[in-house]
């Protein structure tokens, strides 16, 4: 694709994020927070013991989304400090680093590409009942007020806090990840026209947010009781292990929301190396496929990956004003609808397919995408390609 990156750009990018953001490091191919331990449910003691015994020294004590944090003093060597307590516990406790997840389009962290204007969508919006009483969350960088100009995007909500300001930098132009919950929410009113949609805001301007906060978010969105939870992000983690500050959201879905699906983007930089929380095996990881229905040069893909949809040159709503690309280009002018590719936007895709399928059927969340699952095309070298 014509925005795709060069592996030496994403590595450039990768340091220049790291250089103007003290509170986030680059360590083993993780993008994580400086020095933050997280520790796995009543793991804790044990963990205390042992850092004790090493004589290392901590600043802080915190607990978020039932996962305790342990905050090393500076200058603690994070990664072999991790490396001696993993010897050390055993199973006695399980430790990890507050990984920081990426929206899944950005072109810094994998060639999905940028937003590419267009002067009208190629389709219209028309009423009908699919998806009728299905609710759907989206966390996600929030929800643009432009939103109310799309006759297509009503019954789609926000709390107060979660509202989108696309300058935040104050330069005149959009910032790069704004409008990308918005987008998503589009992408799942086209084809589920009468879902009722709440988005969470977790992401930054930078499109960025670590563990404990992408659990807040998502605990904020099961509080409403979602059929099905759309998740257009994700990281790469330390030993390509599970993020541990996400196994209380986990626990609590499997308690609480036996029936809810959770869709999540497998991320777009064109490898099998696995993207969390795509990766997780209760979450139906999406890749993206093109118009012939091939894997998009840019999607993730595995054993992990459970369904493919479109994911290139899809088309939904955006903000208004003035864009500078990250390419370097001239500036481009958007008026509230955009082109954009990645495995952020097949996502919803595949989230708006089981909307659909549960009011047709009468069945649950779970239920429609199993007969989704079983009716998809499956594409030789690809898999299981859904529709909406």
């Amino acid at each position: 694709m014509k925005d795709k990156l060069s592996a030496y750009a994403y590595d450039h990018r990768i340091r220049q994020l790291v250089a103007r953001r003290s509170d986030i490091e680059h360590i083993d191919g993780a993008l994580q927070r400086p020095r933050q331990l997280l520790v796995a449910q009543d793991g804790y003691d044990a963990v205390r013991s042992e850092l004790s015994k090493l004589k290392i020294a901590t600043q802080a004590l915190d607990q978020r989304a039932g996962t305790d944090v342990v905050a090393l003093a500076a200058g603690t060597p994070f990664a072999e400090t991790l490396d001696r307590l993993e010897q050390s516990l055993g199973a006695a406790g399980r430790v990890g680093p507050n990984h920081v997840f990426v929206a899944a389009p950005h072109i810094a962290w994998g060639p999905g590409g940028e937003p590419r204007e267009l002067s009208a969508l190629s389709w219209s919006p028309v009423d009908s009942s699919d998806a009728e009483g299905v609710r759907v969350g989206i966390v996600d960088t929030g929800l643009l007020p432009e939103h109310a100009n799309q006759p297509w995007l009503t019954d789609v909500h926000c709390d107060p806090d979660d509202i989108e300001v696309k300058d935040v930098d104050g330069n005149g132009h959009i910032d790069p990840v704004v409008g990308h919950g918005t987008f998503i929410a589009g992408v799942v009113r086209r084809w589920a026209r009468r879902a009722t949609i709440h988005i969470d805001k977790a992401l930054s301007v930078d499109g960025l947010c670590d563990e404990l906060t992408l659990a807040d978010a998502i605990n904020q969105a099961l509080d409403r009781d979602p059929h099905i939870l759309s998740l257009s992000l994700g990281a790469y983690t330390r030993k390509n292990e599970a993020p541990i500050g996400l196994e209380m959201v986990w626990q609590r879905i499997r308690d609480q929301h036996p029936n809810l699906v959770v869709v999540s983007a497998a991320g777009n930089d064109g490898q099998n190396k696995k993207f969390w929380p795509a990766a997780t095996d209760s979450v139906v990881g999406v890749g993206a496929v093109d118009d012939s229905n091939d894997r998009a040069d840019f999607s993730n893909f595995g054993p992990w990956v459970d369904v493919w949809a479109a994911g290139v040159d899809i088309e939904s709503a955006f903000a208004d004003g003035s864009y500078l690309p990250l390419d370097g280009s001239g500036a481009r002018s958007f008026t509230g609808i955009c082109q954009w590719s990645g495995t952020s936007f097949a996502t919803p895709l595949a989230a708006a397919a089981i909307a659909s399928r549960m009011s047709r059927d009468g069945v649950t969340a779970r239920g429609a995408y199993d007969r989704i699952k079983a009716d998809a095309q499956n594409v030789p070298g690809v898999g299981k390609v859904v529709t909406a």
